[in-house]
């Protein structure tokens, strides 16, 4: 250990400079730019200040809103969502912290913020919001593509592209998990980093790029969900020999609307389909674990859609009648998280639906931007008897 003559060294970042023939230390009295920890203590500082000055749900809103450094809040009551922005802003102004660059899509609070001359400077129709770009005009949403360009023919390059498309709510996941299923076949075939791309995927990933395209011109309406009143949560599931993933609906008032999509390839140790369709539950109930935990909407049903009848039968038998040990352990990983969810008062139900009428088919399979385009409204609000109620 270190034993510090002044406690308040503890916190002291110097650096030294010659002045004549001496050397004179100098302490930074603000946060280093680009230092380590600097977005962690700001981090710490803000949430401290909080919890000592804010109180009731301004507290709530800025302790569990604020992503990195954007604060994104949603409120149904523009009355209300203008006075949270009010107590924000004097909240955090205690501290020293401005709030700037606000925005807003209610012409009340919008015109308050004006007011305090604390509205987007940048003069463009659209804000970044949580990887997205937001247009508070027309309360749409768009993926930021920056993966769109020439030139690429290694695996080091469709991997840096790849890692450029950023979509956490798995909006276009239909046409993207294409990128990452070429990156899974390039690992298969044992292609170097830096090796040429054999023709044949290169013609795919040149059609994959054209698709990059078209995916910029798409527009999301902002999904909306009402916090006061319960919901039904309906998962589809699939799986192929390319890839496995979900898609979930929140229904709520009569309507049913996308909530959220993730996919994955298939593992590289090969896997019969069932065992693979099995992998799609597991995901699928892992993620009902943490919508339960994050999501403020309150579950009164909880739905998982099955088009494989083998998988189905597994689910709903009380036994484990298979030989695979591989698939005997997922089930047991699944019973064991339906009986603890089933413990804490949320009951799953597994159900058969057809394949045509499976929009997590779109994950798992390869398709244009074209086809995702004209099957856009099956892809946002899930299957007709959805909204009919039929299967619930």
């Amino acid at each position: 250990m270190i034993k510090l003559e002044n406690e308040f060294d503890r916190n002291r970042f110097c650096f030294f400079l010659r002045l004549k023939d001496k050397l004179v230390c100098f302490r930074y009295k603000s946060l280093i730019l680009r230092f380590v920890p600097s977005p962690f203590i700001w981090s710490y500082i803000v949430k401290y200040h909080i919890e000592r000055h804010a109180s009731g749900r301004c507290r709530d809103m800025l302790l569990n809103n604020f992503y990195v450094d954007n604060l994104v809040k949603t409120h149904q009551s523009p009355s209300e969502l203008l006075q949270l922005y009010i107590e924000a802003t004097t909240t955090l102004l205690k501290g020293g912290f401005e709030l700037k660059n606000c925005c807003s899509n209610s012409e009340l609070v919008l015109h308050h913020i004006n007011l305090d001359n604390n509205n987007s400077t940048h003069g463009m129709p659209f804000e970044k919001v949580l990887g997205y770009l937001y247009d508070p005009v027309l309360d749409v949403i768009n993926v930021i593509n920056s993966g769109v360009k020439k030139g690429v023919s290694t695996k080091r390059d469709m991997l840096s592209v790849n890692s450029t498309l950023f979509d956490p709510l798995g909006l276009v996941l239909p046409v993207t998990i294409k990128g990452k299923i070429i990156l899974s076949q390039l690992w298969k075939l044992g292609v170097a980093w830096d090796q040429q791309v054999p023709g044949d995927i290169m013609t795919s990933w040149n059609k994959f790029r054209e698709d990059l395209v078209g995916i910029e011109e798409i527009s999301f309406d902002r999904c909306t969900v009402y916090t006061d009143s319960s919901a039904i949560l309906v998962i589809f599931r699939d799986a192929s020999n390319l890839a496995y993933g979900i898609v979930e609906y929140l229904y709520q008032h009569g309507e049913a609307k996308l909530l959220y999509a993730k996919a994955r390839v298939t593992p590289a140790v090969k896997r019969t389909l069932p065992a693979l369709e099995l992998l799609s539950v597991y995901l699928a109930i892992k993620h009902i674990t943490l919508l339960i935990k994050m999501f403020p909407v309150k579950f009164r049903e909880i739905l998982v859609a099955v088009d494989a009848q083998v998988v189905l039968s597994w689910l709903l038998s009380q036994s484990i009648n298979t030989k695979c040990q591989f698939t005997r352990n997922r089930l047991k990983d699944i019973k064991a998280m339906v009986n603890d969810l089933h413990d804490r008062g949320h009951i799953i139900k597994f159900r058969y639906v057809n394949t045509a009428e499976n929009p997590a088919d779109f994950v798992t399979r390869v398709i244009s931007v074209t086809k995702f385009i004209k099957e856009m409204d099956f892809w946002l609000k899930g299957p007709p008897w959805l909204h009919a109620r039929v299967l619930i």
